[in-house]
């Protein structure tokens, strides 16, 4: 860890990379407040010859000023681009919402700030019954397969005060990795909550990419 307020890491396996010192990268949050190094809040990249020994970028944050401590990072080798969706926060229909961002860059250790491209519509919002209640989106995964975009969105149901609610997962594809479609009504969740009394019965998390071996897909989930 580099300071106390960094989490977040999201590893990218490169093993095409020249130079064998970068063949993983890293990718964590930090939210600047601890001098003198970490003064810029953003995200903060690495490489690392075997994933376990790391050297920072030398000009840190790699991703500066964005507004979201949550992001998924990874590699897109049919753009052979990098490719980032951090949270954004944006005023949609009276809420401050969490929102989903998109970057790209060819140069991991310079990304451009992310542009929006997710926000909740009114079907999100088919649930809320009271006052203050309202979905948002906590994050997303996104990532390239087969010859399209797919994407693990996390659904926050924000039941009421004190910003606390369960969030689940539902699918989401494209064909550029920018431009999203949500399911058809009613947008059954692909990765439900367990059920009441289970470890995973009240939020659930997705790496940043599921792992595909030949015809099998293996998501790990926390």
């Amino acid at each position: 860890r580099r300071t106390k307020e960094d989490h977040n890491p999201q590893v990218i396996y490169t093993p095409w990379e020249s130079a064998p010192e970068r063949r993983y990268k890293l990718m964590n949050w930090d939210y600047g407040r601890t001098p003198p190094a970490n003064t810029v809040s953003g995200y903060y990249g690495a490489w690392s010859a075997d994933g376990i020994h790391w050297t920072d970028a030398p000009k840190n944050p790699v991703l500066r000023d964005v507004t979201g401590d949550v992001g998924n990072f990874t590699w897109d080798a049919r753009g052979g681009r990098y490719i980032g969706y951090p949270k954004q926060f944006t005023e949609v229909r009276g809420f401050r919402r969490r929102c989903v961002g998109f970057a790209e860059t060819k140069d991991f250790e310079s990304w451009p700030a992310p542009a929006l491209v997710l926000a909740p519509d009114e079907y999100d919002d088919r649930w809320a019954t009271q006052t203050g209640q309202h979905t948002d989106f906590y994050g997303l995964c996104g990532f390239p397969y087969e010859s399209m975009y797919l994407g693990f969105l996390w659904i926050f149901r924000i039941t009421g005060a004190g910003d606390d609610g369960p969030i689940f997962v539902e699918l989401v594809s494209s064909r550029d990795g920018v431009h999203w479609t949500r399911q058809e009504e009613p947008r059954p969740p692909i990765l439900p909550l367990g059920p009441d009394g289970a470890w995973d019965d009240g939020m659930i998390f997705t790496t940043n990419h599921p792992l595909v071996e030949g015809n099998t897909i293996k998501l790990y989930y926390g």
